[in-house]
C-alpha cells in the first residue's frame, strides 16, 4: 500500500462493469456530453480515417468528421426513462418509522439537508441507472444523529467482504471510495483533486497504519475490531479516525450497497443498461443517416475530356479553380462531357426503418410497465394481474430500496444505542393508478338500496382505494353533514285559489 495510491486499488469486478456505468452517465447526461467524447462513441467513417481523422485535428478527414458528429442526433431516453420510472415508484411516498430520537433525520438526513423521502428518490434512480448505490452512515461533531451520505457506483471502487473465519459470517471488510472532485485553488481556479476515502474493519489491516511492525504477522484477534476510515489526498495520508457518535464507536463498517435487486456487494443487473446500448446504436444509426442525407445534396461534378482551358491548353485540370452556380462557366473542349453525379439513395430507406425500430424498442423499454395495451377493454381485476405481471422489476426495485434504506438505518439506529427493530421502511408498491369510476360508486349505492349487504363505509373505503377521497369516513360523514344544498329546492309558486261565484238563488216563482 505505501507504494501506490487507494485510487489504483480497484476490485476486478468493479473494473468489468465500470463501462457500462460510464455509458449511462453520459448517456443520463444528454447529447452535449456524448459528443464531447467524440470517437468513444461516434468512430469516422473509413474515409474520414483515411483523410487523417484519427491523426491530427487540422486535417481534412477531422474537418469532415466534425460535420458527421454536429449532424448525429443522440435521443435523450434515459433521462426520460429515469424520471418517469422515479415518478411512478413515489406516486406514494414510502411509509417510514423511526424511533423518537431518530426523527430528526426524517426531514434533514443527509449532507444536503435532505430528507428521506427524497434520499429514497434518488436511491431509486441510482438502481434504475446503475444498478447500484452506496449509503455510508457518517458522524458529524455536535451532531446528535448520524448523517447519510450517498456515493455512486462509479465511486465504490474495491471492497472484500469475505468471512474472518469460518465462525464469523460474510461482512464487509474494508471499502475504497473515490472522492475525486473539483476544488477551488487561490479562490479562483478549479482543479480536479485526487481524493481516496478508505473504511476498514479495526485492525485486521492495522499494517495500513503503521500499528504492527509485521504485516506478515496476519490478522489479530476479532474482538478488536473497531471501524475506522482515512483519507488520501493527492496521495498524501492522512491519520487514522475511529467515528464516534456519543463517544461509541463501532464493531462493524456502517456501508450499505443498495443494488437493484439485493444488497449484495458484487455489482448486479442494471435495469436500464438495454436503453442504454439502444441510445448509442440510434445514435450511430442517425449519424450515418444524415450523414448520407448531406451528401445527397451534395452531387460532385465531373468532367470529362478536359486537359487544360482556353486560356492556357497546358494546365493540368488539378491547378484549375471550377466553380458552379449561377454566373459561374465551365469549358469543355469538343468531345468532352460535364456531368454530377451523387450517392445513390436506395439503401437511405432501410436506414430509417433500422433507426425507426431502434426507436420504437427503445421508447418500449422505459413504457411498456406503465402504458398496458388494451387496458379499456379490460376488467379491473384483470388489468390489476397484468399489471402486476409487468412491474416485476419494479417491485423488486421499490423492496430493494427500502430494504437497503432501512438497513442503513438501522446501523444508525444501532450506532445511537437505540432499537433498530423499531425502524421499518415500507415501500409504495402501488404502481398503477387503476381508478374506479364514479359512476361504479354510484351502482354501490343503488345496489345497497335494493337490499344488497353493503355498508357505506365499504362504499367510502372503495371511493378511497380509488383516490376519490382522502377523507376518513368520519371525516366524510362530518363533511357532509356541514355542506351546503348545491341547488336551492324550488319553491312552489303561491297561486290563490280562483274563487267560485256562489250560486244564485232559484226564484220559486
Amino acid at each position: 500500500m505505501s507504494t501506490t495510491t487507494l485510487l489504483s486499488s480497484r476490485h476486478p469486478e468493479f473494473e468489468d462493469v465500470e463501462p457500462d456505468y460510464i455509458l449511462m452517465d453520459d448517456g443520463f447526461r444528454g447529447e452535449r456530453v456524448v459528443k464531447n467524447k467524440t470517437f468513444d462513441y461516434l468512430p469516422p467513417t473509413d474515409g474520414q480515417v483515411l483523410d487523417g481523422a484519427r491523426q491530427n485535428v487540422n486535417t481534412i478527414g477531422y474537418g469532415h468528421y466534425l460535420g458527421y458528429l454536429a449532424r448525429a442526433v443522440y435521443p435523450e431516453y434515459i433521462e426520460r426513462a429515469v424520471g418517469t420510472l422515479v415518478g411512478v415508484l413515489n406516486r406514494e411516498d414510502p411509509k417510514i418509522d423511526l424511533p423518537p430520537a431518530m426523527e430528526p433525520m426524517r426531514e434533514n438526513a443527509t449532507r444536503r439537508g435532505e430528507s428521506l423521502t427524497m434520499l429514497y428518490r434518488r436511491i431509486n434512480s441510482h438502481q434504475l441507472l446503475f444498478g447500484r448505490l452506496a449509503l455510508l452512515a457518517d458522524a458529524l461533531e455536535g451532531r446528535p444523529t448520524p448523517i447519510l451520505v450517498d456515493y455512486t457506483a462509479q465511486a465504490l471502487i474495491n471492497w472484500d467482504d469475505e468471512p474472518f473465519d469460518t465462525l464469523d459470517p460474510f461482512m464487509l471488510r474494508f471499502a475504497i471510495l473515490d472522492e475525486s472532485r473539483p476544488q477551488l485553488r487561490d479562490g479562483l481556479f478549479w482543479e480536479e483533486i485526487p481524493r481516496a476515502r478508505a473504511l476498514l474493519l479495526g485492525s485486521d489491516f492495522a499494517a495500513i497504519f503503521g500499528e504492527i511492525s509485521n504485516p506478515e504477522a496476519g490478522r489479530v484477534a476479532s474482538d478488536a475490531r473497531t471501524y475506522r476510515t482515512f483519507v488520501e489526498d493527492q496521495d498524501l495520508r492522512g491519520p487514522p479516525m475511529e467515528p464516534r457518535l456519543a463517544g461509541r464507536a463501532l464493531p462493524f463498517i456502517p456501508l450499505t450497497v443498495i443494488g437493484s435487486t439485493d444488497l449484495a456487494l458484487t455489482p448486479g443487473t442494471i435495469p436500464l443498461l438495454g436503453l442504454g446500448n439502444l441510445c448509442l446504436s440510434i445514435y450511430r444509426g442517425e449519424a450515418d443517416h444524415r450523414h448520407n442525407l448531406h451528401l445527397q445534396g451534395q452531387d460532385t461534378l465531373v468532367i470529362v475530356g478536359q486537359e487544360g482551358s482556353a486560356e492556357d491548353p497546358d494546365a493540368a485540370a488539378s491547378d484549375q479553380t471550377v466553380r458552379i452556380g449561377a454566373g459561374a462557366r465551365i469549358e469543355v473542349p469538343i468531345g468532352g462531357d460535364a456531368k454530377f453525379i451523387g450517392v445513390n439513395p436506395g439503401g437511405l430507406a432501410e436506414q430509417r426503418s433500422s433507426i425507426e425500430a431502434d426507436r420504437r424498442a427503445a421508447q418500449d423499454i422505459g413504457s411498456r410497465l406503465l402504458n398496458p395495451q388494451g387496458a379499456a377493454a379490460e376488467s379491473g381485476e384483470a388489468l390489476r394481474i397484468r399489471i402486476a405481471a409487468s412491474t416485476a422489476t419494479l417491485t423488486l426495485v421499490a423492496k430493494t430500496a427500502a430494504f437497503g434504506l432501512q438497513t442503513s438505518l438501522r446501523q444508525c439506529a444501532t450506532w445511537m444505542n437505540l432499537d433498530p427493530s423499531q425502524v421499518v421502511v415500507t415501500p409504495n408498491l402501488n404502481f398503477a393508478e387503476v381508478r374506479p369510476e364514479t359512476r361504479a360508486v354510484g351502482d354501490l349505492m343503488d345496489a345497497k338500496a335494493k337490499g344488497a349487504p353493503i355498508s357505506l363505509r365499504t362504499v367510502h373505503r372503495y371511493a378511497q382505494d380509488g383516490d376519490i377521497t382522502k377523507m376518513t369516513f368520519d371525516e366524510e360523514m362530518t363533511a357532509i353533514e356541514d355542506e351546503e344544498p348545491l341547488v336551492e329546492a324550488p319553491v312552489e309558486p303561491d297561486i290563490a285559489t280562483p274563487a267560485v261565484p256562489a250560486e244564485e238563488p232559484v226564484s220559486e216563482e
